[in-house]
């Protein structure tokens, strides 16, 4: 905030706290303490009712977060139609200052609350008098359809001097044009606060019948208040992961959404992705309760690594995202070190003690507007590289981004079609020439489309090939295959499937054990799988892919060379490696 900014809030609060002060002292001053004989009982009530109201809010999950509406609004309007001014004012006053202190809310927050009421119960009470035809500290009797147009005047009144006076102080406290802020601060509050208010016309009959129905007011109350609690709470399972009761991914676009909205210049919003290396080995090997309980314990780990303001969630297996809102590149970079180093850390589990490192991407919010699918997907790509070399965090850049203009949408859906199990695997047989007999086959990749129908691997493999995608994608084709595998093997047919590899994956360290996990899910021998690679994937990195085809070898797992004579290497630089 600038001095500037900073001189405009202290200024439009002094006019708001003089403006308080003087309707106040105006109230006190010109006060009529005398309650008439037969008002007396139903003051007593609803000034009752009132603090009740106060001190029993409705907690509804709003923007992301809790917001709290009190009833106190609706009693408060029968008292500005009932009786003196005054009995209103000083009781939201008392209940105010209590409810500010409990809450350990700011001395300039709660001088700002006592305004706000004093100023809107005074306004309310103008137009009250407006319609009624009555002077402001008078009191007679007058038809029913005056006192409920009086109550609906005064409720309109109340709810936009409210909206009016705190829109005003957040758009200057923010740099947001005034206008906007009171539109926004009215349409969030329109589905509740008069729906609130509008219950006073239903106090005002009950009591007014008799004083012995406050109980079904106050019934009534705590009816909504329960009614909100259970509708609150089905809202909150729809945007939490049941396991780890982080935010799911729709709270995290939301978020991310709103912050990507909000951004200034110098202070961006950021997006970490993070994933557990090694977790699908855990998984398999200590069963589905000990990962979950991994996942909780990670979870807990992220909630203490981050600030306050950063949104932690679950986006689903054992992947995790960070939204940091209004943030620079160092200071992301820095908490990107912090959850790796939080997370490398080793996890006690019963009487196993497993050590998880993990693989941060980062992206900033660039200086040109982007929606939260994109972020989502340039933080994929800063993961991706982040996990060729395990336990680093990477920011993602966008001289080195293949698709960053022709994939955001093709991305998003393949993402969702992984998910949902869209992919299908179609078999390729291979015929042995001398014999005529299936040898083996190759596995094929299609996607069953919801509205395109059956793609072609051509239509979306090349896109997402080197993005973060191929991997979930991988695995699900090489399940597939040795699943099917193992039932041919179970009614007698011994093949092998044929599976294709890409050229980060074959350079991937971790690529051998990772199939070996596979193989023993489905119980076969490591002669169950060949892995196909192209001939160029074999020479862009020839010493790093040695190893890891040596590594594959000794797996028992068969390699092929896939596109022979294609590329651009010879004999000599093939004859070393371990390829069929």
């Amino acid at each position: 905030m600038t001095d500037a900014s900073r001189l405009g809030v202290r200024a439009y609060l002094a006019c708001v706290y003089g403006a308080g002060a003087a309707a106040l002292g105006w109230v006190l001053v010109s006060a009529e303490w005398s309650v008439p004989d037969h008002v007396r009982d139903i003051t007593l009530v609803l000034v009752t009712l009132l603090v009740v109201g106060e001190f029993l809010p409705m907690r509804l999950w709003s923007r992301g977060s809790f917001q709290e509406y009190t009833f106190s609004g609706a009693f408060a309007l029968v008292l500005l139609q009932t009786v003196p001014l005054v009995y209103a004012v000083i009781p939201q006053i008392i209940a105010l200052l209590i409810e500010d202190g409990r809450q350990r809310r700011p001395l300039r927050v709660a001088a700002f609350n006592v305004a706000q009421y004093t100023l809107m119960f005074v306004l309310a009470r103008l137009a009250i008098c407006g319609v009624e035809g009555v002077g402001f500290g008078v009191l007679p009797e007058v038809p029913a359809v005056l006192q409920l147009m009086g109550l609906g005047l005064a409720a309109v009144v109340y709810f936009v001097v409210n909206n009016v006076l705190t829109g005003t102080a957040f758009a200057l406290n923010d740099g947001t044009g005034v206008k906007d802020s009171i539109v926004t601060a009215m349409r969030e509050e329109i589905p509740v606060t008069p729906i609130v208010l509008g219950l006073a016309p239903m106090f005002a009959a009950s009591l007014a019948f008799s004083i012995w129905t406050a109980p079904l007011c106050l019934f009534l109350i705590v009816a909504v208040r329960a009614a909100a609690k259970i509708s609150t709470e089905h809202e909150i399972a729809a945007l939490h992961d049941s396991l780890t009761g982080l935010p799911n991914r729709n709270l995290l676009l939301s978020r991310l959404q709103q912050s990507l909205l909000g951004a200034r210049p110098g202070r961006k919003p950021a997006l970490l992705m993070i994933d557990l290396d090694h977790f699908k080995e855990i998984n398999d090997s200590l069963g589905h309760s000990a990962g979950d309980e991994l996942l909780g314990l990670v979870a807990t780990r992220l909630t203490d690594a981050v600030g306050p303001r950063d949104t932690v969630a679950r986006l689903g297996g054992d992947e995790f995202a960070v939204v940091m809102d209004e943030t620079t590149e160092d200071d992301a970079t820095d908490l990107a070190q912090r959850i790796a180093d939080a997370l490398g850390q080793s996890f006690r589990l019963d009487e196993v003690t497993l050590n998880v490192a993990a693989s941060v991407g980062v992206a900033m919010a660039p200086d040109v507007q982007v929606d939260a699918n994109t972020l989502i997907r340039h933080a994929d790509l800063a993961l991706y590289s982040a996990k060729q070399e395990r336990g680093r965090h990477m920011v993602y850049n966008p001289d080195c981004d293949d698709h960053k203009i022709e994939t955001p949408a093709l991305m998003a859906e393949l993402r969702q079609g992984i998910e949902r199990g869209e992919l299908r695997v179609h078999f390729q047989p291979k015929v042995s020439v001398r014999t005529g007999q299936i040898i083996g086959v190759e596995a094929l990749v299609r996607w069953q489309h919801p509205t395109r129908g059956l793609l072609a691997p051509g239509l979306f493999l090349p896109a997402v090939e080197n993005t973060p995608l191929i991997v979930p994608l991988t695995e699900q084709v090489i399940h597939e295959s040795l699943r099917a595998v193992a039932q041919w093997r179970r009614n007698g047919l011994p093949i092998s499937v044929s599976v294709n590899l890409t050229a980060r994956q074959v350079a991937n360290q971790d690529l051998p054990r990772q199939l070996e996990a596979a193989l023993a899910v489905h119980g076969l021998p490591g002669d169950a799988l060949v892995a196909e690679v192209t001939e160029s994937c074999l020479i862009a990195n020839p010493v790093r892919t040695r190893d890891v085809l040596n590594n594959l070898r000794s797996v028992g797992v068969g390699l092929s060379i896939d596109d022979f004579g294609t590329g651009y290497s010879s004999f000599t630089q093939l004859r070393d490696l371990p390829v069929t």
